[in-house]
């Protein structure tokens, strides 16, 4: 199986040159009421699930996935929901990437929520978790409006934005999702889930994924592989897509 390193270590230094670090945003999330107006999902993605495994031995299991089943092409997306690069990569280039390549049916994408900058990215990981349990036998597409909802609400790293109560409040405003259900999710299952997340972030970290957003593009038919990090225009995924192919 051929994997190219150039893109991960080219994309690597231009994200640091453009002030593509870390950096700490601001943003609301007190656990008071949450207003979403002017934060609508720019997309409506269909999500689906599979009880597979993909590129490496990746598990589906519990994962949301958007594309078709029978695209050749597979591109892992792994997040924190307290990475700043990853909000501005979903509102940047998602859209056009969604509508031009995973829509299309050309291009099928895998979800997975990693913890790397601390509790609170544990705690939002697994909320995640208990949210897509919950919707994923209904309509999945409600997955990805509580997903845009709690990137909207992006405050300081493990300030508490994304604590229990404050996630509770964020999904109690996302329409069709049951607060009361995630929220017992939260209290009752974070150390089961918690474990699969910790599992997910030793994955991604066993390829080489030492930052979010990180992605590994795969092509299923042609065996090839590359990667990507950090919150990169189109042009660079469609690069990507090319060279696997």
């Amino acid at each position: 199986m051929e994997i190219s390193r150039r893109s991960l270590l080219a994309v690597a230094g231009v994200a640091t040159a453009a002030g593509g670090g870390y950096l700490v945003g601001s943003g609301g999330g007190d656990g008071e009421d949450v207003d979403l107006s002017g934060h609508e999902p720019a997309v409506s993605p269909s999500f689906h699930t599979d009880d597979g495994t993909g590129y490496e031995g990746v598990a589906f299991d519990g994962k949301p996935i958007l594309g078709s089943s029978d695209a050749d092409v597979e591109m892992y997306y792994w997040m924190d929901f307290q990475c700043p690069f990853c909000e501005r990569f979903e509102r940047q280039t998602f859209p056009d990437l969604y509508r031009d390549h995973v829509e299309t049916g050309d291009v099928r994408m895998v979800l997975t929520t990693v913890p790397f900058f601390g509790e609170d990215s544990m705690t939002a990981a697994v909320a995640s978790s208990c949210v897509w349990d919950e919707v994923r036998g209904g309509d999945a597409s409600k997955y990805w409006n509580w997903h845009t909802a709690v990137m909207s609400q992006q405050g300081d790293r493990n300030s508490g934005w994304a604590s229990a109560d404050s996630l509770t409040a964020i999904t109690e405003a996302v329409s069709g999702i049951d607060a009361g259900r995630v929220e017992d999710c939260l209290a009752s299952e974070r150390g089961e889930r918690a474990e699969v997340v910790r599992s997910q972030a030793e994955k991604a970290r066993s390829l080489g994924v030492r930052a979010t957003p990180g992605f590994v593009i795969h092509n299923r038919d042609t065996g090839r592989s590359t990667s990507l990090s950090g919150a990169q225009p189109l042009e660079l995924f469609e690069r990507g897509i090319d060279e696997v192919s």
